[in-house]
Parts: C-alpha cells; sequence; structure tokens
C-alpha cells in the first residue's frame, strides 16, 4: 500500500501454532518428523506453565528472526534490481528526495507481518495447564506422543478437552490471559526489527484467510484439532468454541492487548437473518454494536446469512450465483471460494442473543 509519504509491504504471514508445536517437539515438526526449529528443550523437563511459555517464547523469536532475514534479502534484491519510478513519482517525498521507493525514499517505511493462530494457541496452552499440570491425566512427553498420532486411540482425551476446558472467546480469564500472552510474545519480537528501507516492522493478529493453507502444515494440537485442520480466523475464537454468546466473545478478544498489534486485528463474526429482521433482535444487536465500539476492540465484521444457506450454495452454486460473504478485509462472491475456504465461511460459530 503506497500514500503520501508512505509505503507499506505486507510482508508475511506468521504462525503461532506452529511454533508451539515445534516448542512441543523441541524443534522436530509433528508431520514429517524433522528437526526444522530451536531446540527450546525436551519436554519431559517442562515442570510448569511458565517453562513452556519461556520456551514457545523462544521458539517464536527464533522464527520471527529467520522471516525477517528473508524478507529483508527480498527486500535488498528489490531495491538493487526492480525499481518503480511511476509510482514512486505519485508518493512526494520520493521525489523531494529523488530516491526510489524500494530504496527507501518514502518518509514511512513499513513492513508489516500477521499473526495467524492465536486462539489455537491459547486454547492448546490451557488445555496443556489443565490436563498436565493440574488434573496430571497424562504427562507432557505422552501428551505429545498423543499429538504426534494424531489422537489415534485417544478420542476420550480429545473429546475432554474440546467440553471440559475452558476455551477463548468465553470470556475465561484463564484462556483469555493466555492469548493476551502469546499475542504479547508475537507482537513484542516482531516490533524489534527493521527493514533496509529504514522503517520498522508492524505485527498484526489477521490471516485474511492463510488460517487455512497455514493449518494444512500444522501437526494435531492440544486444543483438541486434528492435523492439517484450519487454524483459527483472525482473533476470533475456534469454530464452535465460543460457546456463551457473542457478547462473551467481545470481552475476550478485549484482552488480547491490540495497541501492540500496529498492522491491524480480524474479528469475524456470522448471525442469522433473524438479527436484523426482528426487532426485538435489532435492539439487542444494537446493543452488541455499542459494546464493541465502547471495548478496546481494533475491527470487527460479520456476515448476516444462515449456515443452511451456505452449505445449499455450495451444494447449488447455479441457484446462488450473487451471494457475496465477508472472507476476511475483504468481500467475495461465495461461488469463487475455493472449497476450504467455503468450508471455514460455514464453520464459524452462528451467534444468537438468549
Amino acid at each position: 500500500w503506497h500514500g503520501r509519504g508512505c509505503c507499506m509491504s505486507n510482508a508475511a504471514y506468521f504462525n503461532l501454532m506452529k511454533c508451539l508445536e515445534l516448542t512441543l517437539g523441541n524443534g522436530t515438526c509433528f508431520l514429517t518428523g524433522r528437526r526444522v526449529g530451536a531446540e527450546t528443550g525436551d519436554p519431559a523437563a517442562f515442570d510448569s506453565m511458565d517453562n513452556l511459555v519461556d520456551a514457545y517464547h523462544r521458539q517464536v523469536s527464533f522464527w520471527v528472526d529467520r522471516m525477517v532475514r528473508i524478507f529483508n534479502t527480498i527486500e535488498r534484491i528489490h531495491a538493487q534490481n526492480i525499481q518503480f519510478p511511476f509510482n514512486s513519482a505519485l508518493v512526494s517525498d520520493c521525489l523531494d528526495r529523488a530516491t526510489d521507493y524500494m530504496s527507501g525514499g518514502a518518509r514511512y517505511n513499513l513492513n508489516g507481518t500477521q499473526g495467524v493462530g492465536i486462539a489455537n494457541v491459547a486454547d492448546a496452552l490451557a488445555s496443556i495447564r489443565r490436563v498436565v499440570f493440574e488434573e496430571k491425566m497424562v504427562t507432557l512427553p505422552e501428551l505429545v506422543e498423543v499429538l504426534r498420532n494424531n489422537f489415534q486411540d485417544h478420542e476420550s482425551l480429545r473429546q475432554y478437552i474440546l467440553n471440559r476446558v475452558p476455551h477463548y472467546g468465553n470470556d475465561e480469564d484463564m484462556t483469555d490471559e493466555l492469548a493476551r500472552t502469546v499475542g504479547q510474545i508475537y507482537c513484542r519480537e516482531v516490533e524489534q526489527h527493521v527493514s533496509p528501507r529504514g522503517g520498522r516492522y508492524h505485527p498484526g493478529l489477521y490471516p485474511v484467510s492463510a488460517n487455512v493453507p497455514l493449518g494444512h502444515d500444522v501437526g494435531a494440537s492440544s486444543d483438541g484439532r486434528r492435523a492439517r485442520q484450519p487454524l483459527a480466523d483472525g482473533i476470533a475464537p475456534r469454530h464452535g468454541a465460543d460457546r456463551r454468546g457473542p457478547t462473551a466473545v467481545l470481552q475476550s478478544v478485549a484482552k488480547i492487548d491490540q495497541v501492540l498489534a500496529s498492522n491491524g486485528t480480524q474479528l469475524n463474526q456470522k448471525f442469522p437473518p433473524s438479527m436484523v429482521n426482528d426487532e426485538r433482535m435489532k435492539s439487542k444487536f444494537a446493543d452488541y454494536l455499542r459494546t464493541f465500539v465502547s471495548l478496546p476492540i481494533m475491527e470487527l465484521q460479520f456476515n448476516v446469512i444462515r449456515k443452511e444457506t451456505l452449505v445449499d450454495a455450495q451444494s447449488h452454486p447455479d441457484k446462488h450465483q450473487n451471494l457475496v460473504v465477508r472472507v476476511a478485509g475483504y468481500s467475495a462472491f461465495f461461488n469463487d471460494l475455493d472449497r476450504s475456504t467455503q468450508n471455514d465461511i460455514i464453520g464459524r460459530t452462528e451467534q444468537a442473543f438468549g
């Protein structure tokens, strides 16, 4: 994005959940068995949540550093080999400095990186706290083996995690504070770095729709998610994990320090048409929006549509050629989306007011 005196590059999507997987695997990928991350310690040695979170922090730092190195190298190559004289002529500071914007001619030179999967990490850590350190149902090494094997022969443990552990999105302080901690770790690591154009990296917490393909690269996780399934969407809770209504979602989201996420956040919600067709529900919906603007939440967007309509559109696209849905920071014709993204939108929790 280029504006008056500004050159903004959205550099990358950062997989927060993969970092937890690599932490639990001491740098080893659950899907391939290869060591690709930092060696952050044998999980058997993590005797407290603090030790585990510290190790996760080191893994995030390791990968943020490598992400920045890659994109700084790309920017240097662009500056040397790809000039944009016309675009630079539209940025006043570049003209004044006689310098292409890829070489730092703009007054503001920003890079944005987006963290993906914050709700998954929060729920996964909450589950570890409950089943490993509090209930002592399994040891951490035993849980790691369960995840490596995609919960095979451990469906009862998976169901306990899905139904008995507090989840982010329900105004549960324990899990919400873990989400806040994860966001702070990522954002503070990113904002330390500077691009070759002289501007700082700015962290965001939104995937657009990259939560679907990024999930394909992550093994099973201790939030009950199976291997290769999509990650959570933006700073919204995991689909179906938010069970106390839309206002509880807002309360949870507000606990994440979004001032640190200077490149933006994304909260997607889905409501049935009755929210705007029924006068009583209209009033409640208006109160919901007033609550949103009263809280420290950066952004909210929503679809007003029934799940059944989306399912029918997927099966009979010829009947729904003009159906437009909100995907992330953009809207699109539902029929134009790939099936995995369609499924992710269908899977979003359909909120309602009591």
